[in-house]
């Protein structure tokens, strides 16, 4: 969220380290699916016969990697994102110093490179449906 200068309280900063919560959690979640992709691939390669398959299979690690590398930024900032607000409460409740403009500025940037990331990560999870066979189990 953007914070307004005139009204900024102890409130307003929970309520802010809360949302910076639920987007850490949303990119940890990435990243755990992206790992679960990583050891299905990894199974994949290890047992791939055919040369193009490898190939194809080691692109997907390629992409992969990127994806992860990008979330693992992203769950760093956010990190200093809330360390930053912690820093601003004290521990009777006042607020401490706190600068505004750079934290919205630090949360737009942030918000636009989480943006721009799923999309790769959304696409990325797409491009492997053409890999995919739902097989259901017999009773």
């Amino acid at each position: 969220m953007i914070l307004p200068k005139f009204m900024i309280d102890s409130n307003t900063i929970q309520n802010e380290i809360k949302v910076l919560n639920n987007i850490l959690n949303e990119q940890r979640q990435l990243k755990k699916t992206l790992l679960l992709y990583l050891e299905k691939i990894s199974d994949g390669i290890y047992n791939a016969t055919d040369e193009n398959d490898i190939n194809s299979l080691v692109s997907c690690l390629d992409t992969i990697k990127k994806s992860f590398e990008n979330i693992k930024e992203n769950i760093n900032s956010i990190i200093e994102l809330k360390q930053f607000l912690e820093n601003t409460l004290r521990t009777n409740g006042y607020l401490n110093t706190f600068d505004c403009e750079t934290y919205n500025k630090n949360f737009i940037n942030l918000f636009e490179k989480i943006a721009e990331d799923n999309i790769f990560y959304y696409c990325f999870m797409e491009s492997l449906l053409k890999y995919m066979k739902v097989i259901f189990p017999e009773n």
